[in-house]
């Protein structure tokens, strides 16, 4: 397995991007290898996914540590950092719902056809006359409304 991190190279590489995202880029204090990063890239649908999953991979580490107390004044506590990386990776989840790009369907020829085609296609509750009915709209005797015109069953209207 192997752990890489060139600076030099964010701009186009996305592992160190997430990386730097989550504070892996001491090569002295490992966290993450490139192979899992890899694999938070091909299970979730965008960076700041990503990057909140290997968040998460990192604090379900530190939790499996037991806290460590040396002497009086030195203590390791692993249960802190574990909830720090916990937080960071509720945030960068909040941050990819903000990422998301809404779909609408058949806003275009393609899918519309598509949509009829499969009998998927519901029609619109809108349509560009729905407000033109001449029989309701507060027509009063005084106003040149529209006149119903009845006719019985010889035709003749009235």
């Amino acid at each position: 397995m192997a752990w890489n991190y060139n600076p030099a190279e964010l701009s186009t590489n996305e592992v160190y991007q997430i990386r730097l995202e989550v504070g892996d880029t001491d090569p002295n204090n490992q966290r993450l290898q490139d192979e899992e990063i890899t694999q938070a890239i091909s299970v979730e649908r965008n960076f700041w996914c990503a990057a909140a999953r290997c968040a998460e991979m990192i604090s379900r580490v530190y939790y499996s540590k037991a806290d460590v107390k040396l002497g009086r004044s030195m203590m390791v506590t692993y249960t802190k950092m574990a909830d720090q990386y916990g937080k960071m990776a509720a945030k960068l989840r909040q941050k990819s719902l903000g990422t998301i790009v809404p779909w609408v369907g058949g806003m275009n020829l393609i899918d519309k056809a598509v949509y009829v085609e499969l009998g998927a296609f519901v029609p619109s509750m809108f349509t560009k006359n729905m407000m033109e009915n001449p029989w309701t709209g507060g027509y009063t005797p005084d106003t040149l409304g529209p006149s119903p015109t009845f006719v019985d069953d010889s035709g003749q209207e009235f």
